[in-house]
């Protein structure tokens, strides 16, 4: 039995570095500007506006009656935070990246308005989130690999 409570303990502690790990790369990665020499980056700054200008218009259409709206609030703004974040620290260019999340708020909105008239909003809501969870992710290994090629 104290085996059992020894290897809970090794795993806690294990899964609770992991987590710190991550969440100290994803702090990282919001504070940290790359060189503009990358093409991964201009792409990936791109991304993080088209995702910028999504969580923007997810954030504008939230309903105040809804009973989950101050969780969803909270969720959507840390994620348009952190989008806006990355892709500043993506853009060597801090007013086109300005632009670009204008202009994908727009783009996301008429999408929507278009989706709306043919009920498949919810199918473009979800898949517009896999893209920037997939955006997220893209970003942080791209991070990572960057601190590697820098620490060799």
């Amino acid at each position: 039995m104290l085996w059992f409570k020894r290897i809970g303990m090794t795993l806690g502690v294990i899964a609770a570095a992991a987590g710190i790990a991550y969440f100290a790369l994803w702090k990282y990665a919001e504070t940290y500007s790359f060189a503009p020499g990358d093409p991964g980056q201009a792409q990936l700054a791109e991304e993080y506006a088209q995702c910028a200008g999504y969580y923007r218009v997810m954030l504008s259409s939230l309903n105040k009656e809804h009973p989950d709206y101050l969780e969803q609030e909270r969720q959507y703004t840390r994620e348009f935070e952190h989008h806006i974040k990355m892709g500043f620290n993506f853009s060597p260019d801090k007013a086109l990246f300005k632009a670009r999340v204008e202009k994908a708020s727009s783009r996301f909105a008429d999408e929507v308005r278009m989706a709306a008239n043919t009920e498949n909003v919810l199918e473009l809501v979800d898949k517009k989130m896999h893209q920037c969870f997939d955006v997220f992710f893209r970003g942080a290994a791209f991070v990572e690999r960057k601190l590697q090629e820098r620490n060799k």
